[in-house]
C-alpha cells in the first residue's frame, strides 16, 4: 500500500513537471499563457462537470468553502502569469524551485489556525526550505540571462500567491473533507481560473493570440486531469490508510522540484551553479524532514 501510494505521488510530481515545462515553453516562445490556461480550464471544467452530473455528491459543502476553493484556482491563474514573466528573464529551475517552496504556507496555516502541533522536524524542514529560497535568489545566472535580478520580483510574487492558493485549496481538508471530493475540487479550481481570465479579459480588452497554444493546452489538460483524477488524491488516501499520510504532499512536491530542475539542466541546458545545487539539496532535505 505504501509503495503504491508513493508511486502515485511520484507520478503526480511528474505531471506537475509537465505544467512547469509548459510554462517555460510559453515564456520562451512568447505564447499566450492566459489563453492556454483558459482553454485548459475549459477542458477540465467540462470533464469534471460531466462526472459530477453522472455522480453528484450526496451533500454539497458550504458555499463559502466552495468559493474559497475557486479563489485558489484564481490564484493559480495569477501565479502562472507571474511564473511566465519570471521564467522569461531568469533561470527557470531557480524560479520553479522558489515558487514550489511555497508548500511551507499550508504547514504554517495548520500550525497557526488549526492546532497542528509543531515539532522539531517540521521547524527544521521549514528552516531548510527558507534557506533554499535564499540560496536560489543569490545564485548567479548561468550566463544566458542578462537582466540582472529582474526575475526576483515576479518570482517572489508567484511564491506568495502560490502559498495563499495552497492554503485556500487545503481548507476543505480541515473543514469538510468528507464533502469535497477530488472531482468537485477540480471543477471549482478550474472554474476559478476561468472566472479570473474572464474578468481580466473584460477589464483590459486584451487581444487573443492563438498561435501555438494547441499542444501546450493538451499537455496542461492531461497533466491536470491525470494528477487530480487518478494520481494525487488516490496516492494521499493510500498513504493515509497506511498511517503515513504526512509524507504524501512532500513526496509529490519533492518529485516535482527535482524533476523540473533536471529538465532545466538537460533540456534547457541551464548549468547548476554551486549555490543552485546547494539550494536544491536544501529544499529536498527540507521536504524530507517535514515528511518525518
Amino acid at each position: 500500500m505504501i509503495l503504491a501510494g508513493t508511486l502515485l505521488l511520484v507520478l503526480t510530481g511528474f505531471c506537475w513537471v509537465g505544467i512547469a515545462a509548459t510554462i517555460s515553453v510559453a515564456a520562451r516562445r512568447r505564447l499566450d499563457i492566459d489563453l492556454i490556461q483558459a482553454a485548459t480550464a475549459a477542458v477540465c471544467v467540462t470533464t469534471a462537470g460531466a462526472v459530477l452530473l453522472l455522480s453528484p455528491p450526496e451533500k454539497a459543502p458550504p458555499l463559502l468553502l466552495m468559493l474559497t476553493v475557486a479563489a485558489a484556482g484564481a490564484g493559480n491563474y495569477l501565479m502562472i502569469r507571474l511564473l511566465k514573466i519570471a521564467m522569461a528573464c531568469g533561470d527557470n529551475g531557480a524560479v520553479w524551485g522558489i515558487t514550489q517552496s511555497a508548500l511551507i504556507f499550508p504547514f504554517l496555516m495548520g500550525m497557526v489556525f488549526f492546532g497542528v502541533a509543531p515539532n522539531a522536524a517540521n521547524l527544521t524542514g521549514i528552516v531548510l526550505i527558507l534557506t533554499a529560497i535564499v540560496l536560489f535568489a543569490r545564485a548567479k545566472s548561468d550566463g544566458r540571462h542578462r537582466r540582472g535580478k529582474n526575475w526576483l520580483k515576479p518570482t517572489f510574487a508567484a511564491f506568495l500567491v502560490s502559498g495563499l492558493s495552497q492554503c485556500f485549496a487545503n481548507l476543505p481538508s480541515y473543514l469538510a473533507a468528507d464533502r469535497m471530493g477530488n472531482v468537485l475540487r477540480t471543477f471549482l479550481v478550474q472554474a476559478g481560473v476561468l472566472t479570473l481570465f474572464s474578468c481580466h479579459t473584460l477589464l483590459t480588452h486584451r487581444k487573443f493570440r492563438g498561435r501555438g497554444i494547441a499542444i501546450p493546452t493538451l499537455v496542461l489538460s492531461l497533466a491536470n486531469l491525470l494528477s487530480l483524477f487518478f494520481f494525487f488524491y488516490r496516492g494521499l488516501n493510500l498513504l493515509a490508510a497506511a498511517g503515513v499520510g504526512a509524507i504524501g504532499y512532500p513526496i509529490a512536491q519533492g518529485s516535482c522540484i527535482a524533476g523540473f530542475l533536471l529538465y532545466s539542466r538537460i533540456i534547457l541546458k541551464e548549468r547548476f551553479q554551486p549555490l543552485s545545487l546547494a539550494a536544491l539539496i536544501a529544499v529536498l532535505a527540507g521536504i524530507v524532514v517535514i515528511a518525518l
